[in-house]
């Protein structure tokens, strides 16, 4: 009766493909292949999952496993849902859907949800409980108010008196893609330079995490080459490490 989708998502999987974790749960409630079918073709649409069934997991997105562990909570048909972030790991689009899936389903079902996407959220919600960082739990209402707009306005980096690094990291022609799969990152060049703040955005499961993990040196490209260059010299790869963070 009650769905707990865990922060972590990966934490929940199961099976090693995709499909057989969406029907697991169904299968344990005795749910017939034909009631199986027609929730995969209800929640396939609310959560893009057309490109996932015949995946391996360990090679889903952050956004694609979350989608994936949602839908097939969800299909069957529990009365409480306890939700943390379900739209962490969603691009804008996902996270849409799945606002829009909460909107008509929630007259028949209590939810309560860890969200930080507050503005997108308002619409679809009753009620907000908000936790202090004393721990002090309080109700709003529904509304943002102007604390709220002044605290996002006034976020902002202290950067001290560190002396600059000419530092360049440079990508060459990169090719990658998972096996049995055609196209991930097609012939990609890329040059980010000391001072650049660069935004990759896309669509989950387009390879933005891969791409990370290739300029980090934790997975070779098929093709092309990933350079660091510091103060004019290239950096041979075991001292790459050092002048790089991945979070």
């Amino acid at each position: 009766k009650i769905l707990f989708l865990f922060q972590n998502p990966f934490s929940q999987l199961i099976y090693p493909w995709a499909s057989d974790e969406f029907y697991f749960s169904m299968e344990n409630d005795n749910y017939t292949h034909e009631q199986m079918d027609n929730k995969r073709e209800e929640l396939q649409s609310y959560f893009d999952l057309g490109s996932v069934w015949h995946k391996k997991t360990s090679t889903l997105s952050h956004g694609e496993c979350q989608r994936l562990v949602l839908a097939s909570l969800l299909a069957i048909g529990p009365e409480v849902l306890l939700l943390d972030e379900p739209t962490a790991f969603l691009d804008p689009e996902a996270r849409s859907f799945f606002y829009q899936w909460l909107s008509t389903h929630k007259n028949g079902k209590t939810i309560i949800l860890v969200d930080h996407h507050l503005k997108e959220i308002i619409p679809y919600i009753d009620r907000v409980i908000h936790v202090s960082a004393d721990g002090e739990i309080s109700e709003t209402s529904p509304i943002i108010d102007k604390s709220e707009k002044n605290r996002e306005q006034s976020f902002s980096f202290f950067h001290g008196h560190m002396k600059p690094i000419n530092i360049e990291l440079i990508m060459k022609n990169v090719i990658y893609h998972h096996a049995h799969q055609k196209k991930l990152l097609e012939g990609l060049s890329l040059s980010a330079r000391s001072g650049d703040v660069i935004v990759i955005k896309g669509k989950n499961g387009q390879g933005k995490s891969t791409l990370f993990k290739i300029m980090a040196g934790l997975i070779r490209p098929i093709k092309g080459e990933v350079q660091i260059q510091k103060e004019g010299q290239f950096l041979v790869p075991k001292k790459r490490y050092k002048e790089m963070g991945f979070i």
